[in-house]
């Protein structure tokens, strides 16, 4: 028996563009919009229509009031290990999931099939007490609140963290 995997789920229609592009740049502000550095790898994420009444010239790494914070994990990590892991526990249900390989973003699995997954939690079954192939830990990234500096946890702290943006504060979650 095999189990599915996250890129066998029910995924979102997504766009990515680079980090320091302008509204005007988007192609489609419907989709959900993951923002990438020059490396492929997602930085920040729009939901669907995120970006309705913003600026056209403005860059989207400013629009931190529409930035959210997001969940990376590989496409081949099992649901089951995907949601028994500290990223999954504390995950909100409106948070996407990122999916991504060694050449970037791959896939985005948010909306209800995510929801339903989450508050249905893991479930294991028979044949599902070894976890074959590549072990990757889905990992929390999120943008501090006060300055707008990204950073990645495990899991959702459970008191506060010092922020690495300046000047020096608490991580604002």
């Amino acid at each position: 028996m095999t189990e599915e995997t996250l890129a066998e789920r029910d995924l979102e229609p997504y766009t990515t563009v680079l980090l320091h592009a302008r509204v005007k740049d988007v192609p489609d502000t419907r989709h959900w919009l993951v923002l990438t550095g020059e490396d492929g790898q997602p930085r920040a994420v729009v939901p669907p229509d995120g970006l309705d009444g913003q600026r056209p010239e403005a860059e989207l790494s400013a629009l931190t009031d529409v930035l959210t914070g997001f969940v990376k994990a590989h496409p081949t990590t099992t649901v089951t290990h995907a949601l028994n892991t500290g990223a999954f526990r504390t995950l909100d249900p409106d948070t996407p999931v990122i999916l991504c390989d060694e050449r970037g973003v791959v896939g985005v699995w948010a909306g209800f099939d995510l929801a339903d997954a989450i508050l249905r939690g893991p479930a294991r079954g028979v044949g599902d007490t070894g976890l074959p192939g590549r072990i990757d830990v889905p990992v929390v990234t999120r943008l501090c609140r006060v300055c707008g500096s990204a950073m990645t946890f495990a899991e959702k702290p459970a008191g506060s963290v010092a922020c690495t943006g300046r000047p020096p504060h608490d991580f604002g979650w």
